[in-house]
């Protein structure tokens, strides 16, 4: 083929370079200057790849980088498999344990099961491709190591107005990034209600919809965070991040309990599945 599209080859020039430059962040006019394209087309090509998630705008400081979906995209096409032995790992971790056990990745504000394995105990079940969405209290293993912008985002999508659930989530992020693994108390059950209970604050009056938020922040408990703490508590997953090259999380390691358990072996079990995680990180 012979025939050549100026347009279109910018797009591949733009992407090209964010991939150059992933272990640094990319601003418009770096983009201007490196490739001779002017401002404007620069942030047409840009705007259309920020839509479909090939790269990425911090708001902040309005510096671009690669998206979730062409990592995501590169991920496919890595025949190492990084996601084939983390859902080998899974399926070991619910061996050990009689535990369901999961894999999952990001894939911009939705979180996608790549592997399930059921438990033994308990019969609750998922299917590769069942989807939630990226927003609190979804995915905490994942928010955890976002830039601090990001973090709020993830808060805001909840669409639960409160600062007290807003505290418990961060007080959440914060011990998740201090163990290396989060651990989440709220049951499956629980977490299909919230998006209808959000979906109420339309319709309610000011003190109607403060009840409820105290609701909603009742029933994202506050996960244990002291080893020694001698009771035993009712843990739904317990997950590690598995980052990717550019440092970011590509996919949670999941263990899915669904019973009480020992804070001792809560956090036996969070070790051992990040230690497992970091070998594939």
């Amino acid at each position: 083929m012979t025939a050549s599209s100026p347009p279109t080859r910018r797009v591949v020039d733009v992407v090209e370079l964010l991939v150059r430059r992933r272990d640094r962040p990319t601003r418009l006019s770096d983009i201007v200057s490196a490739l001779g394209i002017n401002k404007a087309t620069a942030s047409a090509v840009l705007a259309e790849l920020c839509d479909s998630g090939w790269a990425a705008r911090d708001p902040a400081d309005k510096t671009f980088t690669v998206g979730d979906g062409l990592a995501r995209l590169a991920r496919r096409l890595d025949p190492s498999a990084t996601l084939t032995r983390a859902a080998h790992a899974a399926a070991a971790a619910a061996r050990d344990t009689g535990y369901a056990a999961s894999v999952s990745e990001r894939d911009g504000d939705t979180l996608v099961v790549t592997a399930f394995v059921p438990g033994r105990h308990h019969p609750w079940s998922a299917s590769p491709g069942d989807r939630v969405p990226f927003a609190a209290p979804y995915g905490p293993a994942y928010a955890a190591w976002e830039p601090a912008a990001e973090r709020r985002a993830w808060i805001a999508r909840s669409g639960i107005d409160s600062d007290a659930f807003a505290t418990a989530v961060q007080q959440q992020l914060h011990d998740t990034r201090a163990h290396g693994f989060s651990v989440e108390q709220t049951s499956p059950e629980v977490l299909a209600a919230i998006p209808f209970m959000t979906k109420l604050h339309p319709a309610l009056s000011p003190t109607m919809r403060e009840h409820l938020n105290e609701v909603l922040t009742e029933l994202v408990r506050a996960a244990p965070s002291d080893p020694a703490d001698q009771h035993d508590h009712y843990i739904s997953v317990i997950a590690a991040p598995i980052f990717d090259g550019q440092g970011r999380v590509a996919y949670n390691l999941c263990l899915h309990p669904f019973t009480t358990v020992a804070s001792h072996r809560i956090h036996q079990l969070g070790r051992q599945l990040r230690t497992t995680a970091d070998t594939l990180t």
